[in-house]
């Protein structure tokens, strides 16, 4: 079920006029930005969301995961701690949409330049989003931000150890699961050369975490499911629905159901709808074939794949010990792998055929917070 999406126009929100649209774009654009920009991270590219048209190399399978040191772990504050984005404009979704600007996005973090920096934006970021006095807005962008640092952390094994040891638990525990299941995904799509094109998908709002919080709960209940299956699912599969469009394999819909499976799980529902595709999630993985059934059974009725299955267990196993990392996960942003590194598609990228990367980087950069 893991395998491209392609794009579906959705319904924008608040339409701004052309005029203001173009007002906006001055205010934000920045000047050209080379593809230099782009490689100055270390972080080796690697897909967030879902394979990519042309898979990449395999990468060495990560070290152990090492016994932290207590005496080194940092604490998570007792008073709220903002994210601390940079006070820039955010070039955000329909503006720029609306008036069909050609622009590449970028974010103004810097990569911390250490393990022990990793693990001080994790737990600063950690402890945003788990904080209920956390705004929307600032529980997304220091997921987002998070997510960084741990996309970093995967790509560099040898800082592994000691990033982890400085972490506190449960943000130890949930960076291990992490990097679980990020290197299984990198196993899942490690044959082939990086794509040279950005694709043709459009990247929106995913319904609020609540909510599809409640989608999972009752498929899940419904159907005698896990939740935590679900909601890793829709994870791997379009970034909680962000991603919006048919696959290589013609899979479609926020938990990217292939033609016949939909007419065998999809009850007549609409399959682009959160709800339905979640609850057909459900019905299928309830089958759990094998003997004896198991969840990774189900899942690999769902994805033939090793490496797929591990990767949602790991997510899963997480959210049932520790419920409130799903609000993170809410807030992840989706990557798309190139050559010239991870770049960033944000709510608002919208692209109705395959972008030569030449082409894209050439365009004026715009950055994004959050």
């Amino acid at each position: 079920m893991t395998s491209t999406p392609s794009t579906r126009r959705r319904p924008s929100g608040t339409i701004v006029s052309r005029a203001a649209a173009i007002l906006f774009l001055l205010a934000v654009v920045a000047v050209r930005c080379s593809s230099a920009v782009l490689e100055t991270t270390p972080e080796r590219p690697v897909v967030d969301q879902a394979t990519p048209p042309v898979a990449p190399a395999p990468r060495a399978s990560p070290d152990a995961s090492p016994t932290p040191s207590p005496d080194t772990a940092v604490t998570l504050p007792d008073e709220p701690v903002s994210a601390a984005p940079p006070a820039l404009p955010l070039a955000r979704d329909h503006e720029l949409v609306q008036a069909g600007a050609a622009v590449q996005f970028v974010t103004p973090w810097s990569e911390p330049g250490s393990p022990t920096e990793v693990a001080q934006v994790v737990t600063r970021t950690e402890a945003v989003v788990r904080d209920p006095r956390s705004s929307d807005t600032e529980r997304t962008a220091a997921a987002h931000e998070g997510q960084r640092a741990q996309r970093l952390l995967a790509a560099m094994p040898a800082w592994r150890e000691e990033a982890l040891a400085a972490l506190a638990e449960p943000t130890r525990r949930a960076v291990t699961a992490n990097l679980t299941a990020r290197d299984a995904l990198d196993r899942l799509t490690g044959n082939g050369d990086l794509p040279d094109a950005l694709p043709a998908w459009e990247v929106v709002e995913p319904e609020p975490a609540e909510q599809l919080l409640q989608h999972y709960r009752d498929a899940g209940e419904a159907m005698g499911v896990d939740w935590t299956l679900l909601a890793g699912i829709n994870l791997v599969e379009t970034r909680m629905g962000r991603i919006v469009g048919f696959s290589t394999a013609n899979a479609r819909g926020p938990m990217q159901f292939i033609p016949p499976s939909w007419v065998a799980f999809g009850a007549g529902g609409d399959i682009d709808d959160a709800r339905d595709s979640i609850f057909a999630a459900a019905r299928h993985l309830a089958e759990r074939p094998g003997s004896p059934p198991s969840d990774r059974n189900a899942l690999f009725g769902y994805n033939n794949s090793v490496h797929y299955a591990d990767a949602v267990l790991a997510y899963a196993q997480l959210l049932r010990e520790d419920p409130d990392a799903y609000l993170g996960y809410h807030g992840w942003q989706v990557y798309f792998t190139t050559d010239a590194g991870p770049l960033l598609l944000p709510v608002g990228y919208r692209e109705e055929q395959p972008v030569p990367l030449a082409e894209y980087l050439a365009r004026p950069a715009v950055v994004v917070v959050g």
